[in-house]
């Protein structure tokens, strides 16, 4: 659990408006509300509020270093076969958007510090496989293979789209699937990705495809949750058994829209029942997270609600506990966002205290004739192609040899003939050594391929 502040603009420190939050050390943070002149009530009065959590980062921290903090030591632990969910709350303006895309949210191709938390988690993520892939043993008798998955949805107004493919737009329906004990997404587009490249030119697409508007409190508002997510298949093949231990995570990174209140947005319309959808799927989450804290710290668990909205259902597995969860709650420091921004630091405050007991699930099968078929089929394929080359090598030292041969025996004069005998003597003794290598290379191929001479 980490919060952070934004910095605020050179708009807001124009007009006068002052920073109501500061850090105290690296976890804990002061938030202070001034009172009114006639601060009869309660709420009028002046009131200082102190938070503690994992990490706190000022308006001065890069974005390196809230991945380097937060999201980055879990990385492994989607390698290794646990799901790792990300996703940043707080209210609308508070900069949630640039701590998860940062300079991606504009364009793809940036690099460099301004990365978010996504672009920095993939990035870590395949950097990761291919050192795996990197120190493999050769001679191991388990074939390892990874398999990296992508989906990228939004949920809007309460219905789930998708961002990607041909189904862009269209609305599709959440399902659990009893087997498994997950919420799937029906019909949604599931692309294989091979690289850290190939995901930022598919979430800059589907960046093109969400939802995102101006309001009175941001110039570009997303009006959607955006969840991508990066299913990655670890398979172990054991080449004398001929079984296949499958372990399969989920990386989740997740966007919320924020939280927004009608009266400082001043919301209309088709953005007035926007809100009003983001503020209750929001409103949803929070009713799951004391649901969960409560049960974390009781022996009587009370039914939490997952199916309140589209949101809370597809975050369901993430949620229960089966999951490293990261949480990161961005605040708005200006004075006047006071009590959004404290709403939000008491939101954090209760999630933090959700207990997680990750597991990698492992499943074991063994391999169909028709996966065999086709395993064998790859490596004749492979054999076959080394028995043309090895043909082709042979060729050449055949014809090296002869015309070595032929030149010693053609060379006019006797000194020739004595220069080169020696030199003949010590090819013709190499030649025959590659010769009889290659040759039993080549027979041995051709038995291993089924192959007649």
């Amino acid at each position: 659990m980490a919060v952070r502040i934004r910095p605020l603009s050179k708009k807001e420190l124009a007009s006068g408006i002052v920073s109501c939050c500061q850090t105290l050390g690296e976890s804990n943070i002061a938030i202070r509300k001034n009172g009114d002149a006639n601060n009869f009530l309660k709420s009028q009065m002046a009131m200082l509020n102190e938070y503690a959590f994992d990490a706190v980062f000022d308006e001065d921290s890069t974005q390196e270093e809230v991945y380097e903090s937060t999201a980055k030591k879990f990385i492994p632990n989607v390698i290794n076969g646990k799901n790792v969910t990300v996703f940043a709350y707080g209210a609308t303006g508070a900069g949630k958007t640039h701590t998860m895309l940062g300079n991606s949210r504009a364009d793809s191709s940036a690099a460099g510090s301004g990365l978010g938390i996504i672009p920095s988690a993939v990035k870590d993520m395949f950097s990761q496989i291919a050192r795996k892939y990197a120190n493999a043993d050769e001679n191991s008798n388990i074939q390892d293979k990874w398999t990296v998955t992508l989906s990228y949805i939004e949920v809007y107004n309460e219905q789930v789209y998708d961002l990607l493919g041909s189904t862009a737009g269209k609305v599709l329906p959440v399902r659990e699937d009893q087997t498994r004990d997950i919420v799937v997404v029906a019909g949604m587009t599931e692309q294989v990705v091979t690289s850290y490249d190939e995901v930022m030119v598919f979430m800059a697409q589907g960046n093109r495809n969400r939802k995102t508007e101006a309001t009175m409190a941001n110039a570009v508002s997303s009006r959607s949750h955006a969840v991508l997510q990066l299913v990655v298949r670890h398979s172990m093949l054991r080449l004398d058994t001929n079984k296949e231990t499958v372990i399969e995570s989920k990386l989740s990174l997740i966007d919320l829209a924020g939280s927004e209140r009608a009266s400082a947005t001043n919301n209309r319309g088709v953005r007035l029942q926007e809100g009003a959808n983001i503020n209750k799927s929001l409103l949803a989450l929070a009713n799951c997270i004391n649901a969960l804290a409560e049960n974390a710290g009781s022996d009587k668990k009370s039914n939490v609600k997952f199916r309140d909205s589209k949101l809370t259902h597809l975050l369901k597995s993430s949620l229960e506990g089966n999951c490293n969860l990261i949480m990161i709650a961005n605040i708005n420091p200006s004075d006047t966002t006071y009590e959004d921004s404290n709403n939000t630091l008491k939101y954090a405050n209760r999630a933090k205290n959700i207990k997680v007991n990750p597991v990698v699930q492992e499943v074991v099968k063994e391999s169909t004739w028709v996966e065999r078929e086709l395993r064998l089929r790859q490596e004749n394929a492979a054999l076959r192609a080394k028995v043309c080359e090895l043909t082709k090598l042979l060729t050449e030292a055949q014809t090296f040899r002869d015309n070595v041969l032929y030149k010693c025996a053609n060379e006019a004069t006797l000194e020739g003939k004595q220069r080169f005998s020696i030199t003949s003597a010590s090819v013709y003794s190499e030649c025959n050594k590659l010769f009889f290598v290659l040759q039993i290379s080549r027979t041995w191929l051709m038995s291993t391929t089924n192959l007649s001479n």
